[in-house]
């Protein structure tokens, strides 16, 4: 394990280090890196933190990796003593030494930041075709013929400062002086056999959590130059410099490194894991979900269904994994009807009340649009609000008012989980994302026979296929909720601030889990397939595809939002799915079928059940 750490630890540079011996043997080591974070490797255990993380929290990460293993009691409590040592001092050098302020952001940028080293969280909204600028020139004096090679390749501040001025040129005073003292004339050329550094056109915002801070409201995108590849996941960590561009004065930020954004690195303290356990552990029965989602906007009378499906949309896993076989495990939940009934309401309330989503609005799409836009006179591509929400929740409103467009590249963003251009541009982001969705039905609630027609019918699907790409269908109609529970949700509906405090800490710790963390029971796994053989046996309908052949995972994806809900984990690490989870996920869209009258349509148009097929 040693010889293993110290050859991960060659390839993590770092400027300071300490090593955790205990009876002068090394566990480990604690290292600052270039970029001012801590790493930490222990016995094979290793991991990156910035210093808001706890030496508890981290030796709770430890102890459960068992990378103590073989160590006396005396020898755990001599090893938590010397770490707590240890990552205070680690803290305190990077207080006294980091140059890089993390309070810059870009709707506060001031002229003291101008040719300074920036750390800044930020989204990259947007992004060119691959361009290159030349490295090295070779300069001859056409007075004494000297020459001379300007090499560039380790300063690009310098490199790109000359690419920002008029005429692209390198300034014969960027040579230097005549070695005869006399009037010079330098002739420069590029050096076409050095390799030219690879850049990108950029657009660049402040990250969801200091956009989302109302001492940051102007949320405009940003020009940089990015060095390098774009990242694949846009919400990153930068490092770079703010220039000047002299041709006209703007801030451009010069992207020399990034770190994607990982929401794995969240740990609950001690006191969180407590009150999560106290709040939701004691979840046991349908009845208790049902009361917690009518928690969900309490102005809001009636629909306590989709109140709750909300909730176990915001709590679906990013990926869910069942024999080797990976598959996305986010919800995707489509409130539909007669219009104002409340749906954009309902779906409204925790996005403003935690400040965590993403959110569009069909009828002022034309912009960003769900998935990209070309910027033709910038040459750009501008990246959607499902790229930006990735590894969040997205909530669109009036879905039915997008493009066509958009909507045809939506339906196989939400197959694939990422946005792929293919035209004059050519890149791909990750779109791995929630959604609550809302729109109007074509035509009058009641003028279906049944609800799940009107699905179909929505303007958002193309055909019956779109069904199978959303998990959960909520129909709204006019009337269904009577004036008097309306206008008494209205006056007497208050916030339960309690519920919003705790379910927004159990969100970020369900949005934070890995694969690896979610666990199916094999007991679990087999209660499944039999619930999902009845669900298919009963409500599978060919033209109506709401319950098809891949509901075994819609099965799995809602099983795991409720473990996450009623907090199921042994550790506060991973999340344990049992078969009462099953149960519940398979109670619950037992309910959410009811009302589509999908059960009725399958009678009413004579399609047989698989047993009668059979």
């Amino acid at each position: 394990n040693k010889q293993k750490q110290e050859l991960n630890s060659a390839s993590v540079q770092f400027v300071k280090r300490w090593s955790v011996d205990i009876n002068g043997k090394s566990l480990g080591f604690i290292e600052v890196t270039p970029y001012f974070k801590i790493h930490v490797l222990i016995n094979g255990y290793e991991a990156t933190f910035g210093t808001e993380v706890s030496a508890d929290e981290i030796l709770r990460q430890v102890y459960a990796f068992n990378a103590l293993k073989g160590l006396q009691a005396h020898e755990v409590l001599d090893f938590a003593n010397k770490f707590t040592l240890l990552w205070k001092e680690a803290k305190d050098y990077i207080t006294y030494n980091n140059p890089l302020k993390p309070e810059f952001c870009f709707s506060c940028i001031k002229g003291e930041h101008i040719n300074k080293p920036q750390k800044a969280f930020a989204y990259i909204a947007g992004e060119s075709n691959t361009k290159a600028l030349p490295t090295k020139y070779i300069a001859r004096c056409i007075v004494c013929g000297e020459e001379r090679v300007l090499d560039l390749s380790g300063d690009p501040q310098t490199m790109f400062l000359q690419m920002l001025t008029p005429g692209h040129k390198i300034k014969p005073q960027n040579v230097g002086s005549c070695i005869n003292g006399k009037d010079h004339k330098w002739l420069i050329n590029e050096d076409a056999s050095a390799p030219p550094l690879t850049y990108y056109e950029v657009y660049l915002r402040d990250s969801v959590e200091i956009a989302n801070d109302e001492k940051h409201s102007n949320n405009r995108d940003y020009r940089g130059l990015l060095i390098g590849n774009p990242p694949f996941s846009k919400d990153v960590t930068i490092y770079g410099v703010p220039l000047i561009d002299p041709r006209t004065n703007d801030i451009v930020f010069l992207v020399q490194k990034y770190e994607e954004e990982n929401l794995d690195s969240f740990v609950l303290s001690e006191a969180d894991v407590q009150k999560l356990k106290e709040y939701f552990g004691r979840l046991r029965t349908f009845d208790d979900f049902m009361e917690l989602g009518r928690k969900n906007n309490p102005r809001i009378a009636g629909h306590e269904l989709a109140k709750l499906g909300i909730l176990l949309t915001y709590l679906s896993p990013l990926w869910i994994e069942v024999n080797g076989q990976k598959k996305a495990g986010t919800i995707r939940c489509m409130l539909f009807g007669d219009p104002r009934t409340g749906k954009g309401s309902l779906e409204n309330y925790l996005y403003e009340k935690l400040r965590l989503a993403k959110h569009a609005i069909g009828e002022t799409s034309s912009r960003t649009g769900i998935t990209y836009t070309i910027d033709n006179e910038r040459g750009m591509i501008v990246w959607g609000v499902m790229v930006e929400a990735d590894r969040m929740l997205l909530i669109i409103e009036a879905l039915h008012k997008f493009p066509a467009e958009d909507l045809a590249t939506m339906r196989e963003t939400l197959v694939k989980q990422y946005v792929e251009v293919r035209r004059a541009f050519t890149a791909k982001a990750w779109a791995r994302t929630r959604v609550i969705a809302d729109s109007n039905s074509k035509q009058e609630m009641k003028l279906y026979p049944y609800a799940c027609m009107a699905a179909r019918d929505l303007e958002c699907f193309k055909d019956q296929v779109d069904l199978t790409r959303w998990d959960l269908f909520f129909p709204f109609r006019s009337g269904e909720v009577s004036p008097q529970e309306i206008t008494k949700a209205i006056l007497t509906g208050k916030d339960d601030e309690e519920f919003l405090s705790n379910f927004k800490k159990l969100v970020l710790w369900a949005w934070s889990r890995k694969t690896s963390n979610i666990k199916f029971t094999e007991e679990a796994l087999k209660l499944a397939e039999k619930r999902y053989h009845i669900l298919l046996n009963e409500y599978s309908v060919s033209e109506l595809p709401i319950i098809h052949e891949d509901s075994f995972y819609t099965l799995l994806r809602i099983a795991t939002a409720f473990a996450v809900l009623s907090f199921s984990s042994e550790d506060s690490q991973n999340v344990i799915v049992k078969p009462e989870h099953v149960e519940l996920a398979h109670q619950f869209m037992e309910k959410m079928i009811e009302p589509l009258g999908i059960k009725e349509y399958k009678e009413m148009i004579g399609e047989r059940s698989l047993d009668e097929k059979t």
